[in-house]
């Protein structure tokens, strides 16, 4: 075999992989994290501020993962009357978990859970102000 033939091989070959790899990436559904994508866009700074709140405050998140479900702790020096707490999980629609505790603490039963990651969340008001603190949590 010549150059010739070798780099036409070559070059057929590179084509054909980069075809394959555009038809792939196209069939591939492309959902947003949120339906209102931009819309929660403007709300960012809000969340931005909600969280450094929540760190000047000395806020904490204690997680504890046992076989029968998911203890959640929010330590804070602050009196909270409501804790919302949401799992979203990335990879599926129907996985995520909303959650509304009256207090502290929360607990999610093992059953609800499922393997995978998980992105935490957990949203309070005090002192006429917001907080928020994330997390991610693995479930083996």
């Amino acid at each position: 075999m010549n150059w010739g033939k070798g780099i036409t091989l070559a070059l057929i070959a590179f084509m054909s992989f980069i075809i394959y790899m555009a038809v792939v990436l196209i069939s591939k559904s492309t959902d947003l994290v949120t339906p209102e994508y931009y819309k929660d866009e403007v709300q960012f700074e809000k969340e931005i501020t909600a969280q450094q709140n929540a760190m000047n405050n000395q806020s904490k998140l204690d997680l504890d993962l046992s076989p029968e479900g998911l203890f959640i702790k929010l330590d804070t020096p602050d009196d909270v009357k409501l804790l919302d707490i949401t799992l979203y999980r990335p990879n599926t629609k129907d996985g995520d978990i909303i959650l509304e505790s009256k207090g502290k603490n929360a607990f999610i039963e093992g059953s609800q859970l499922k393997k995978g990651r998980y992105l935490l969340t957990a949203e309070w008001e005090a002192q006429n102000q917001s907080y928020q603190m994330r997390d991610t949590l693995w479930i083996p």
